[in-house]
């Protein structure tokens, strides 16, 4: 496996010679590979009606809270693993789609003409994705978890935050209130609720570990420069759960 920082590089090389893409003009903004791709199938699926909600089963109740990372359709790039599409015009990206990220899944919902013709793609075989956000199209990048030795068995995505010699990343993690409804005694809920918490993690030499939520954890994490650290905190107010607090302790830490 390739070192984090070569990914990394390569990665960065790869944002930079993405194009702007237009949302409200999708089809004739994506590239002749990307809809090779389409045509083709490669690993992709059909997806028909709406997948949240045949999920969970609410038993006639409401579903409070989404499985999806985002509700709405951002404008997208997908970094696959393997190269797929029309021989000779394969390729490992598609580009300038509107996509949306099943969390409990682990898939992808991509729009490829008009929301009627919906395809799916299972999360195993994507390296990173990258969201853009807003006008300005600020970039938001997710890395696959396979990317990293991991001692606990980890599966999905993480919101890179910061990167060095201590890599930071993010992941939303699911809580699911299930249906308690018993119809013979009537009793019991039958809404179902769903709710997303962020969990922390951090990477040195490409093995991951689960990041703490203390300041005595944060500190364990970043032991070898724990002087540096501590004298920071003085000076800095963080909170410990807030990621973008973690992303500014990481920052500095990487430049010691």
């Amino acid at each position: 496996m390739k070192s984090f920082k070569t990914y990394v590089v390569a990665f960065l090389v790869f944002q930079f010679l993405l194009f702007n893409y237009n949302f409200s003009n999708a089809q004739s903004d994506i590239n002749q590979t990307t809809k090779d791709i389409f045509n083709t199938g490669g690993n992709l699926f059909g997806i028909n009606g709406a997948t949240v909600a045949r999920a969970f089963s609410s038993n006639e109740g409401n579903v409070f809270g989404t499985q999806l990372l985002d509700t709405v359709w951002r404008e997208a790039t997908i970094k696959l693993y393997k190269k797929i599409g029309t021989p000779g015009r394969e390729s490992d990206s598609i580009a300038g789609v509107p996509v949306r990220y099943d969390i409990y899944n682990n898939d992808f919902e991509i729009i490829v003409n008009s929301k009627r013709d919906i395809r799916g793609l299972n999360g195993q075989n994507v390296r990173y994705f990258v969201l853009f956000y807003g006008l300005e199209k600020t970039p938001r990048t997710y890395l696959n978890v396979a990317e990293f030795k991991a001692v606990e068995q980890i599966t999905g995505f993480m919101e890179l935050l910061a990167t060095g010699k201590a890599t930071l990343l993010e992941q939303t993690k699911l809580s699911v209130t299930k249906s308690t409804f018993n119809a013979a005694l009537n009793t019991g809920t039958k809404d179902v609720r769903i709710v997303k918490t962020p969990n922390y993690y951090y990477v040195k030499n490409n093995e991951i570990f689960k990041l703490g939520n203390t300041k005595k954890k944060v500190i364990e994490a970043l032991s070898d420069k724990e002087p540096d650290i501590k004298k920071w905190l003085d000076t800095n107010d963080i909170k410990f759960k807030n990621s973008a607090d973690l992303a500014r302790l990481f920052a500095y830490y990487n430049t010691l």
